[in-house]
C-alpha cells in the first residue's frame, strides 16, 4: 500500500498559485509516495487559511492531517472511534511528525511518532 498527500488550499496567493502551476480559487496537490522533502514543500504551501489543508494518508480511513492556523495535527486509525489530536510548537515539528509518519509506515515501524507528543481522542 503507498502513501499519498492529498493538500487542498483555500484562496491561494499569486506565489502559492506559481508553486503550485494551478489557476484555480483552491489549490488540489496529490503526490503518490512523497519523499521527505516532497512532504516538507507541501507543508510549506499551507498558507494559513482555515479551509486549507494537507492530508497525509494511508487508506481512506487511516491518515494524518494538519491545516488552518497554528501547528494542529490530527491522525486516525482506520475509523472514526480512533481519532486523535495534539499541537505541536514550530513548522519544523510539524514536518518531523509527518515525515516520521511516512518513514514508520515504510519500514514497517508506525508508533515512533506517536511516543513524542501526547495525543488526545475526539469525539467524532
Amino acid at each position: 500500500m503507498s502513501l499519498s498527500i492529498d493538500i487542498h488550499i483555500n484562496n491561494p496567493s499569486e506565489d502559492d498559485i506559481t508553486k503550485a502551476l494551478s489557476f484555480r480559487n483552491a489549490i488540489e496537490i496529490h503526490i503518490y509516495d512523497p519523499s521527505e522533502d516532497e512532504i516538507i514543500k507541501a507543508l510549506s504551501l499551507l498558507n494559513g487559511d482555515l479551509e486549507s489543508y494537507l492530508i497525509l494518508q494511508r487508506s481512506k480511513m487511516t491518515y494524518m492531517q494538519t491545516g488552518g492556523l497554528g501547528y494542529h495535527i490530527d491522525y486516525q486509525e482506520g475509523s472514526l472511534d480512533y481519532h486523535y489530536f495534539t499541537e505541536v510548537a514550530s513548522f519544523d515539528r510539524l514536518c518531523d511528525v509527518f515525515i516520521s509518519y511516512a518513514t514508520g509506515y515504510a519500514i514497517g515501524n508506525d508508533d515512533d511518532w506517536k511516543n513524542d507528543f501526547t495525543w488526545e481522542r475526539m469525539e467524532l
